[in-house]
C-alpha cells in the first residue's frame, strides 16, 4: 500500500505500473531525438512565427508571454538533448541553465524571464531573435531537424503541394480565395 494515498488501493496482478514506470524511465536515444524534433517543428517554428507577428502588427502586450513560452521550450530542448530529467517545473530554468551544450543566447532570454523584467518590447524582441539564431545553429551542431516533410495539401479534388522547410514556405500552385472545400492534409512518408 501506498503510504502518500492511504486509502488507495490497487492491484497489479500482471504487474503492468511497474513494467510502464520501467519503460518511462529508460527511453533510448532515438526517443530523445524524436522529441526534440517534434518541440522544434511543432513548437519553436510556432513562437518565431508569431514573434514576427508581433513585431509587425502587435500587439507588444502579448510579449511577455512569447518570450515566457521561447524559454519554457527551450529549457525542455536543452533536457531533452541532454537527456536529463528537471527536479520540478518551477526549477525547469535555472536547472537548464546548469546543463551543458545550450543554444547560444538561451542563457540571455532565460535570465531576462527570471529577472522579471518584460517591460520593453524591443528588449525582448532582441533577446527572442538572438535565441532562435542560435537554436538554428545548435540544430544543425547536433544533426537535429528544423523541418517538416512535405505535406500535400488536398482541396476539392485540387492537389497544392507545400514545402516547408527552414523558415520559408513555398507553394507550387496558387488556389483562389472563393474556393471552399474540405481540407484534408496527409503526411507524405
Amino acid at each position: 500500500m501506498d503510504p502518500s494515498f492511504p486509502h488507495f488501493v490497487y492491484i497489479d496482478p500482471k504487474e503492468y505500473f511497474s513494467t510502464l514506470k520501467e519503460a518511462a524511465e529508460s527511453p533510448t536515444t532515438e526517443d530523445f531525438r524524436h522529441a526534440i524534433n517534434e518541440v522544434l517543428v511543432g513548437e519553436m517554428y510556432e513562437f518565431i512565427g508569431k514573434l514576427r507577428n508581433v513585431q509587425i502588427n502587435g500587439p507588444h502586450t502579448y510579449l511577455p508571454y512569447l518570450i515566457m513560452q521561447f524559454a519554457h521550450y527551450g529549457a525542455m530542448l536543452v533536457g531533452l538533448h541532454n537527456q536529463k530529467p528537471f527536479s520540478t517545473g518551477s526549477m525547469a530554468l535555472p536547472e537548464a541553465l546548469e546543463l551543458p551544450s545550450r543554444p547560444q543566447g538561451f542563457e540571455h532570454l532565460v535570465k531576462l524571464v527570471m529577472s522579471g523584467d518584460l517591460a520593453e518590447p524591443t528588449k525582448i524582441i532582441s533577446a527572442c531573435g538572438n535565441f532562435w539564431s542560435g537554436l538554428v545553429s545548435w540544430t544543425v551542431e547536433h544533426d537535429y531537424h528544423l523541418n517538416s516533410q512535405r505535406i500535400p495539401l488536398l482541396i476539392d479534388n485540387k492537389v497544392c503541394i507545400k514545402f516547408a522547410y527552414a523558415n520559408t514556405l513555398f507553394s507550387i500552385c496558387k488556389i483562389p480565395l472563393s474556393l471552399r472545400g474540405i481540407f484534408i492534409f496527409l503526411q507524405s512518408g
